[in-house]
């Protein structure tokens, strides 16, 4: 995962005295938050990770990284005992996704989906098959499980960086919209890392066109847009369909009760969106719906 957005803002100046600052504190024996401690271990060579317990997450990060062709080979290189301890949290993931109750609500919401995605895997490869390979089920399974713990640390760091641990409040057409832990925990989970999965899955998966840090500010861009041109005026909110940058993306939002100072109130959240492939949905949107352009990059549709 890159921390670029961690950096956002801030000049070398800055961010070296912000490292000095913090090891200054580390040394003092002083307690670091959440955010002060991803800063921290980011800045740290990969041979200096073990030496700082709560450096252990971005220590699986960077060799996940490392592991994966896919990745920039910008990390030092690993050696044997780094792999075995890699294992080790590999296989400890494992169980813990396979625990349904965890005292993590995200780990809670994470371990669902990985263990969908677990059965995903299984029923594609069924032991009856005649060329059944349990070496193979195995390998594809593990790289399901890592995928599963960087994910979690992505979603997590996320959360903890750019939400500030809080629902994100968006606006459309007077009325407030939230994105929740549960609304990233599911779209970063089914919508991103195509390539990773270890399965096949008939998931749409997002482009570069919304990267995963910035989901909540993209939309934000996109519902301004929406507002200014009046389109989505007194209309139901449930489902929005829009084009972006030539894609289609389908919004759902949903109305949800929860408890709130002691009262149980009404909130709409942002349940998903994605990209829409499947061939019935944009078959729908053509016939059904008009389009209606409201600047180079976006467009509506709204029912004929």
């Amino acid at each position: 995962m890159s921390y670029s957005h961690l950096l956002k803002n801030i000049s070398e100046d800055e961010y070296n005295e912000k490292n000095r600052i913090l090891h200054e504190k580390v040394n003092n024996k002083q307690a670091l938050n959440k955010g002060e401690e991803i800063f921290f271990c980011n800045c740290l060579k990969f041979k200096d990770l073990p030496l700082y317990p709560f450096c252990i997450d971005e220590y699986f990060r960077r060799i996940f990284l490392s592991k994966h062709p896919l990745f920039p080979k910008e990390f030092d290189p690993t050696k044997p005992k780094d792999i075995d301890v890699y294992n080790i949290m590999v296989s400890e993931w494992f169980r813990i996704m396979n625990a349904p109750d965890n005292e993590e609500t995200l780990i809670n919401m994470v371990g669902k989906e990985t263990r969908n995605e677990l059965k995903a895997l299984r029923k594609s490869h069924p032991i009856i098959q005649p060329n059944f390979n349990s070496k193979s089920y195995i390998s594809k399974r593990t790289g399901l499980i890592e995928w599963s713990k960087f994910r979690y640390l992505m979603i997590r760091d996320l959360w903890t960086e750019e939400f500030y641990s809080s629902p994100y409040k968006l606006y459309l057409d007077d009325r407030k919209i939230i994105i929740d832990q549960e609304s990233l925990a599911h779209i970063l989970s089914r919508h991103y890392g195509q390539t990773m999965k270890t399965y096949f899955t008939e998931k749409s998966f997002f482009t570069k066109d919304i990267l995963h840090t910035e989901i909540h500010t993209k939309l934000e861009e996109i519902f301004a847009k929406i507002d200014y041109s009046l389109l989505l005026r007194g209309q139901s909110l449930n489902e929005i369909n829009i084009r972006l940058n030539g894609t289609i993306y389908r919004i759902y939002l949903e109305e949800k009760k929860i408890r709130e100072k002691k009262k149980e109130i009404t909130i709409v959240r942002l349940s998903t969106i994605f990209p829409v492939e499947n061939a019935g949905m944009l078959k729908k949107i053509e016939t059904q719906f008009d389009e209606y352009i409201i600047d180079k990059e976006l467009s509506l549709f709204l029912k004929n």
